[in-house]
């Protein structure tokens, strides 16, 4: 079987080599391009900054962890070339949420701020807990990064947050890091960024005499990378133009 070519956004990141080692560890992916401001790369000889459009007609499919930045800098090229992607940067604020659902439209992309597998039945866990606990019991979402990570809250404490309000049909909302009295039907939701933490979310819910807490840690950032290659098997096997989203592959 031929292997996939794929092109990597953010090569030279923290995510983007363990991504590069993992493709080149498959028997049925090569890591074929990459697009990182720090050049050269140990992950591929072929740059988009050197090369442009024209040596990357090979590409199967593009793998992005990188900044919100090159991915808008990279998505055009994408939907010019028709080339289906995934995109596990977080951090973007609402026009550039705005240019991936408009390029959605033209070619499918996988979107997720959290690519881990274990980490989306976590969110399931945490949805059912909200809709089987209900109010009076209060809930807040805590999490912790290491410190040269530049969003908060997480992208992950974000979809924890959607699913607790799914749990409780919408009829809440979050607070980030709120100093004040929390108010009826609020959420708090407070990070840290400490160390080399890869990454720990736990989920309190909270009644007058008892509290149930749910806690995820990551051990190792290999699983984001290991859930980002599965999803580009997924999405290079879809046809519709649209977001696609862990819910997606694991209906599958």
């Amino acid at each position: 079987m031929k292997r996939k070519n794929v092109f990597v956004v953010g090569s030279n990141g923290k995510m983007g080599r363990i991504v590069c080692n993992l493709i080149k560890a498959s028997s049925d992916l090569e890591p074929f391009a990459s697009f990182d401001h720090d050049w050269p790369s140990e992950c591929v000889k072929r740059s988009y900054w050197k090369c442009g459009d024209g040596c990357l007609d090979d590409i199967d499919v593009i793998i992005d962890f990188s900044h919100p930045d090159a991915t808008m800098s990279v998505l055009p090229f994408a939907v010019k070339s028709s080339i289906p992607m995934v995109i596990a940067t977080t951090g973007f604020d609402a026009e550039q949420v705005k240019r991936i659902e408009e390029a959605a439209t033209v070619i499918p992309i996988f979107k997720s701020a959290n690519m881990g597998l274990c980490t989306k039945r976590f969110i399931s866990v945490v949805k059912y807990a909200a809709r089987v606990f209900p109010a009076p019991y209060e809930i807040s979402i805590h999490e912790i990064h290491h410190s040269a990570k530049k969003d908060a809250p997480s992208g992950t404490a974000k979809m924890l947050f959607d699913a607790v309000n799914a749990g409780r049909d919408g009829t809440l909302f979050y607070h980030f890091d709120s100093n004040d009295k929390k108010g009826e039907n609020e959420v708090w939701v407070s990070s840290e960024r400490v160390g080399s933490f890869r990454g720990e979310h736990v989920v309190t819910i909270a009644g007058a005499n008892d509290y149930l807490q749910l806690r995820h840690s990551i051990a190792d950032r290999a699983v984001f990378a290991e859930g980002a290659l599965e999803a580009a098997r997924y999405i290079m096997q879809q046809t519709e133009p649209r977001i696609y989203t862990l819910d997606d592959l694991f209906n599958e």
